[in-house]
């Protein structure tokens, strides 16, 4: 399933921000001098008028004191917002204070006794959400939404700049299975100067827009919009009224099995021989080890963030027999992102993907490859009472820079595995893996390293994997430098020579976000 996803941020100058702004105020005011206080205020703004009504409850030892000290307060909010224009002045607006005490008969509903639940108990309750698409657990459009008009703020507070306080933003992402995966639009509206050029503007806000997203997910220069209409001088209450609100959008949508779908990795021509081996078509290129080999029913999720999967080109091996230095093979492919049919799934559809999507190896030519030494050392302890194997693998991947990525993306891997038969019943798995990326998702000075342990016991029918997985995530940006680590482990039992059932748990916390995950999997091979 795809779909558009929009979501608008407003200023501290917007009229209906700075309403609430001025809400905030008095309530600040009350709760500061009696915690116990009740305010309910609305706020109302329009041309060079800031009206305030509703109902408060304070003893009157401090009431009077509050409602002297509200005018103040608030031409103080909106001085520090900005206002300054000729018909909304901070200094100069009309105030009028309709605030009264509160009813009686209300007081009755929200006070708190005799082990009472507390609230008006006729009123509803307003709720949101939270999911992992961004760091601060919002959507991604208003998370972007957010950002351009926080940095927007900050150049014109620190800079004398032509922009006024008065700004909205709005952005429009692409879903494909419920998550997003690219910006299709953005529109900015900011307040300015008379004598600004539009020229000027756009060149500001381009800038202030490249710095706040991701160039991997900006859209053609065609789809951002700013000042679309080509004029925003008033702005604020003078240009637009508004009182004291709030928006909020529900979801209804059931993510728990939209994660799930069946898709193609490889499907490719093979050529293998003694010495030479070949494939052409689609095929999960060959840095590190396969993520199949991880231990554990969650094993291959530890690695798979870092794995280079379902790509099309063509590669080959060169292998060697060198006696008792063991087996060893040079691997070597050049490759591009799917972009054909084979790229969308079944069922739960992620959609077809384009060149136009961006990211690193979407490119439709040879311009990125991988290369990587790998092999076994066998060797013997004890004089051969038992044969232990060591496997290990060198790697090194290009991904050239896709449409709208800042630069391309490089790897280095180092990978070893040591399995051991300790008796007829009782065999383990070792294994060790670390990845090296630069340019992590084809942002300059973004880097990351996977640091991944993992232990594998197989006695008679039953196993036992684990992993952990440590990251280490290096970004110019401190909001998007965040280490994490990944832990998980199963539990299973052979039920035939062919079906494996396993439970399992993970548990992530990578990006500032943690994920918790149990569940259980049916294996059958054949």
């Amino acid at each position: 399933m795809s779909y558009i996803f929009t979501s608008e941020s407003v200023s501290e100058g917007h009229p209906d921000k700075l309403c609430d702004r001025v809400s905030d105020t008095v309530l600040d005011l009350f709760l500061a001098a009696e915690p116990e206080a009740r305010v309910a205020c609305e706020t109302f703004a329009t041309t060079n008028r800031v009206i305030l009504g509703g109902e408060v409850r304070a003893s009157q030892d401090n009431l009077a004191s509050i409602m002297q000290a509200i005018e103040p307060a608030v031409r103080a909010a909106v001085k520090d917002i900005g206002y300054e224009q000729d018909k909304f002045h901070h200094a100069h607006f009309e105030f009028q204070n309709y605030l009264h005490e509160q009813s009686a008969d209300i007081a009755m509903g929200v006070d708190s006794k005799d082990n009472k639940d507390e609230g008006a108990g006729d009123q509803g309750i307003m709720f949101g959400y939270a999911c992992s698409e961004t760091d601060s657990l919002i959507p991604a459009p208003l998370y972007y939404s957010h950002r351009i008009l926080k940095k927007l703020s900050d150049y014109r507070r620190n800079n004398d700049s032509f922009f006024g306080p008065d700004s909205k933003s709005q952005v429009s992402m692409n879903y494909e299975q419920n998550k997003p995966k690219n910006i299709s639009s953005i529109v900015v509206s900011t307040q300015h100067l008379e004598n600004a050029e539009n020229k000027e503007i756009r060149k500001k806000v381009l800038e202030i827009i490249e710095n706040s997203i991701p160039v991997s997910l900006l859209p053609k220069s065609e789809k951002i919009l700013i000042n679309p209409t080509g004029r925003f001088v008033v702005g604020g209450p003078d240009g637009d009224s508004h009182v004291h609100g709030g928006y909020i959008a529900p979801d209804g949508d059931d993510h728990g099995i939209n994660d799930h779908m069946l898709v193609l990795e490889e499907l490719k021509l093979n050529y293998d021989s003694k010495k030479f081996s070949a494939h052409l078509g689609k095929f999960n290129p060959v840095v590190g080890f396969n993520y199949h080999n991880f231990p554990g029913m969650y094993g291959y999720q530890a690695v798979e963030e870092y794995g280079i999967k379902e790509k099309i080109g063509f590669g080959g091996s060169i292998k060697h027999y060198a006696g008792s230095l063991g087996t060893h093979d040079l691997n070597f492919s050049t490759f591009y992102a799917d972009t054909g049919p084979l790229s969308d799934s079944l069922f739960f559809s992620r959609g077809h993907n384009s060149k136009e999507d961006s990211g690193v190896a979407n490119t439709e030519d040879f311009s990125s490859y991988s290369v990587s030494l790998g092999g076994s050392l066998p060797y013997s302890f004890q004089n051969n009472s038992f044969v232990k194997e060591i496997s290990y693998r060198l790697g090194f991947a290009e991904q050239a820079a896709g449409i709208n990525d800042a630069t391309d993306n490089t790897r280095y891997s180092a990978s070893i595995m040591h399995e051991h038969e300790i008796s007829d019943d009782l065999g383990s798995k070792i294994i060790f893996e670390r990845m090296q990326i630069d340019n992590k998702a084809a942002e300059a000075a973004h880097d990351r390293s996977y640091t991944t342990g993992g232990l594998e016991l197989n006695y008679q029918k039953w196993n036992i994997g684990s992993s952990y997985t440590y990251i280490d995530n290096d970004a110019d940006e401190a909001d998007e430098s965040f280490n994490g680590n990944i832990f998980q482990g199963s539990i299973g039992y052979d039920l035939s020579s062919n079906v494996n059932l396993n439970f399992g748990f993970k548990n992530q916390d990578t990006d500032n976000k943690k994920i918790e995950r149990i569940g259980t999997a049916l294996k059958i091979s054949y």
